[in-house]
Formats: C-alpha cells, structure tokens, sequence
C-alpha cells in the first residue's frame, strides 16, 4: 500500500493541539464511567438498606408476598423481606420442651409425641380412678366401667342385683377380667365380686 503525505490528504489532517487537549477530558469520562460502574456492582454485592425490621403495611409473612411484584426495586425487597420473615417459623425460634416462658416461640414437633404419650398414659391412670358417673339404675349386674355413681332411693328399691335397697353410693372397680362393686349406705357397707366366667359372688 501506497504512502499518502498528510497534506496531500486533507481529510486525514489531525488537529494535533485540538487532540491534545481533549484526550485528557475523554479519559477522565471513561475513568468516572467506569467507577460508577464499580460503585453500582459493589452496591448490588453489598446493598445498603434499611434493617429496622419493620415496614408500613406488612405484619404478616401475606402481606409481604403482597408486596413481592414485578419491577419492584431491590432495595425495597430487602426492606420487606426482613420484616415479612419475622412471621415464617424457622429453627432458631422453636421450643424443644414443654417447660419454656419464653414469648415468640413455637414448639417443637418432636414435642408432640411427649404430649401424646402423656396423654396415653393419662388416659390409663384414670382407669384406677373413680370418676363420678352419676345416677345408677336398672340393672347393677350391667356395671362394669369403673366409676363412682349415686343410688337414689327410687331406684335403689327397684333396681336389680343390688345388696342394699336404699340409697347409696355404688362404686365399681374394673380390670380387663375382673369386677367388684360395693354399696357404701348409712349404716354399713356391702361388696361382691364378678370372677373372669362372669359369675358374681353373693353381696356380703
């Protein structure tokens, strides 16, 4: 390729002092372009926004999905994802005992099975006591849940298989074989006893 001289070439002419001068300008542009780059990524890495905790219209983990749209802006997110996650129950605020005071904690699943277990065992424990049941009538032979009733006297002089005709307290002790009742009256006692055939001994 040919050389061309600059002054046979008027359009390749150069301002060499025009050039000089506006060099320094250019780079300093692209120098604070590319620190205000750096400056908006370090502000995306470590954003800074407001961690109070608390935003206006948010007190429940709902009312911040409702905030939760498209195009919203970051920082506005951060704000109320901090406060919408006081509502979401996570590890660090769960109580693995039934003992605690303290306020803002939910139990423990695990837990669950301590309070089934305490009431299975309740449940067993009231089979040795003597719950009132009310009012016996009828049939005593037909008693056989253990209990604590009450005989009045109408119906302690018609009810059947009973020792005392009169009124009383009837009291029923109940095994998965066994049976006892007994007649607790002003002027005594009375027990008998039903053995695994269903046989009921004599009220003495």
């Amino acid at each position: 390729m040919a050389n061309i001289p600059i002054d046979e070439a008027p359009n390749l002419n150069l301002d060499m002092e025009n050039f000089t001068d506006k060099t320094p300008v250019h780079f300093d542009e692209m120098n604070g372009r590319h620190k205000q780059h750096l400056n908006n990524e370090k502000a995306l890495l470590y954003p800074t926004f407001d961690d109070s905790g608390t935003a206006a219209g948010i007190s429940s983990f709902n009312d911040f999905l409702a905030t939760v749209k498209n195009r919203m802006r970051l920082f506005d997110f951060f704000k109320n994802f901090k406060t919408g996650m006081q509502f979401v129950m996570h590890l660090g605020k769960s109580a693995n005992n039934c003992t605690t005071t303290a306020t803002g904690l939910y139990l423990d699943a695990r837990q669950g099975k301590v309070l089934m277990d305490l009431y299975t065992k309740l449940n067993s424990d009231l089979t040795n006591v003597l719950i009132l049941r009310g009012y016996a009538s009828g049939n005593a032979n037909n008693y056989s849940e253990t209990g604590m009733y009450q005989i009045i006297s109408s119906e302690g002089s018609t009810m059947l298989n009973l020792g005392f005709k009169g009124p009383c307290v009837f009291l029923v002790y109940a095994t998965s074989n066994y049976v006892a009742q007994e007649q607790i009256y002003s002027d005594g006692s009375l027990k008998r006893f039903r053995n695994s055939a269903g046989e009921w001994s004599a009220w003495k």
